[in-house]
């Protein structure tokens, strides 16, 4: 039976391989890759965690782009839209190539925050509507 808890590595901001390593250390057998920097060989390093015996699993931002942006699957900006897919065909393929049950991912946001904005307070940013966010981010996951 799995553990009711896989712990991030995205807090951490370690590259995935330190992240696993210092999560392990630690105790932690469920670990769930999610950000961190851009390594070329993220995929490999999750498929090499779970050879270890860890159970892993991949979340939104996983794996990291070699250039940073928002996810976002209903950002009105089609180039954003592309990135945000094309990062979660990848994951779904690497979550596939490890076994792993589920790969999860925030929908999006009704406006166009930049990387900057993340994990700090917001400026006003301007939201469109909701039918509209809805609409596309709809057409993305279909």
């Amino acid at each position: 039976m799995p553990p009711a808890v896989f712990v991030s590595t995205g807090p951490l901001g370690l590259p995935p391989v330190e992240a696993a390593d210092v999560l392990a250390q630690n105790d932690v057998v469920a670990i769930e890759f999610s950000g961190g920097p851009f390594t070329p060989d993220a995929a490999a390093v999750v498929r090499q965690q779970g050879q270890r015996g860890l159970q892993v699993q991949v979340h939104n931002y996983f794996p990291p782009a070699p250039e940073p942006f928002v996810f976002n699957l209903c950002d009105p900006s089609a180039e954003t839209r592309d990135m945000s897919r094309q990062l979660a065909l990848d994951a779904i393929e690497l979550t596939s190539q490890i076994g792993a049950t589920y790969y999860s991912f925030h929908g999006g946001f009704r406006c166009s925050p930049q990387v900057g904005n993340l994990g700090s307070p917001w400026p006003s940013l301007e939201m469109y509507p909701l039918a509209e966010a809805l609409e596309v981010f709809g057409e993305e996951v279909t």
